[in-house]
């Protein structure tokens, strides 16, 4: 679909960022790994264009091209769809931080190989500064194609200096989606954690949280109740996990009894975070709460509708069963469906402002 098709609507929703990763276990440089835990960059689909590696706006680091660049360099066109399926492609040769050798060999033999081999030609060198210079290898590349690059997946060798390079799934770098919305500033961002996380340990957050501090300067921090409270009223403030110290992972885990509503009392599900970074981006002096996170925890909670607290006990990891599960029948897509709506529609719908809490979130003059 021509981007000038997609965007010719009246309203500016749903603007649509498809993150994928971009496997690098070998840089420019030669070195063994580009970096021994990451293994691979973000790489971010847009309205505007590409964005490669891309940090604060305004620093060197990464790279951007319009959507008329990639056109002119010849870069090979993907449809939406062909980039919403890279973007879930999670069991695949190329992992991102999880790539190994091993690992690489034996999903090659087994033909789990979900990734996508996107030819750039000569794109990402050229915007490295490498003259547009092609080495016997890439000829040899383009003759024998399908025998290098299956050989590069069993190697787990992946790199931007081939004429294509290795994309796989966009939680292979950062899982809940907001690394890019910190990255452009945004206000207010929802996020819904709906990875597997059955011991509630919030893997996801904390690797949000380290990776927006390396990358972005921003630091992400647990909202004092009194915050909360101020933020969102009494009554909604009770759906939220803040409390004193650590508490909160301690609330989000307490369950009544194995298979049945957790914690009838507390019917908390969301954690309010304060996006902490540069007030001015130009003032490195000027420091303090640029905006928020709301991180939505999916758990069971007094007032589910039956079939939901049915299907809990039936199945006691619900809900945060495997995500290696990938074929839903009728009753578990209806009651994850329905949790994930009742939850949004508590929240508002609380008496202090309804439908718009977020608003009064996303508002400067209330923090």
């Amino acid at each position: 679909m021509p981007i000038a098709v997609y965007q010719q609507q009246r309203t500016l929703a749903p603007l649509h960022l498809i993150n994928v990763t971009l496997n690098e276990t070998v840089s420019s440089a030669h070195s063994q790994l580009l970096e021994r835990d990451r293994k691979g960059v973000p790489m971010v689909f847009a309205p505007e264009g590409l964005f490669v590696n891309a940090t604060t706006p305004g620093t060197p680091t990464g790279a951007f091209f319009a959507w008329s660049a990639l056109e002119a360099a010849g870069v090979e066109g993907l449809s939406l769809g062909q980039l919403c399926a890279i973007s879930g492609a999670a069991a695949s040769t190329g992992m991102g931080s999880r790539t190994t050798l091993g690992g690489s060999l034996a999903l090659c033999f087994a033909n789990i190989r979900l990734g996508y081999w996107w030819h750039v030609d000569m794109l990402l060198r050229e915007s490295e500064g490498e003259p547009r210079k092609r080495k016997a290898w890439h000829f040899t590349s383009r003759l024998f194609r399908t025998f290098f690059y299956l050989g590069s997946e069993m190697r787990g060798y992946f790199t931007r200096r081939y004429s294509r390079v290795y994309l796989s799934d966009g939680g292979h770098f950062e899982n809940s989606g907001a690394y890019e919305l910190l990255r452009r500033r945004v206000r207010t961002i929802v996020v819904a954690d709906n990875g597997a996380d059955p011991g509630f340990v919030f893997e996801d957050l904390e690797n949000l949280a380290r990776k927006a501090r390396i990358d972005l300067g921003f630091g992400l921090e647990v909202a004092k109740p009194t915050k909360v409270q101020h933020l969102v009223g009494s009554t909604a403030a009770s759906l939220f996990l803040n409390g004193e110290e650590e508490d909160w992972r301690l609330r989000a885990a307490r369950r009544s009894a194995p298979g049945t509503a957790a914690s009838p009392i507390d019917r908390a599900f969301c954690l309010l975070l304060e996006v902490h970074g540069r007030t001015v981006p130009e003032d490195d002096n000027s420091y303090g709460v640029i905006g928020h996170i709301v991180w939505i925890k999916p758990r069971l909670c007094e007032g589910v509708s039956a079939d939901v607290t049915g299907y809990a006990t039936a199945h006691s990891a619900f809900p945060h069963e495997t995500t290696g599960d990938q074929f839903f029948d009728e009753a578990q897509w209806e009651s994850y469906r329905r949790l994930g709506f009742f939850m949004m529609e508590e929240l508002l719908s609380t008496p202090d402002w309804q439908e718009n809490l977020l608003r009064q979130i996303n508002d400067p003059a209330r923090w």
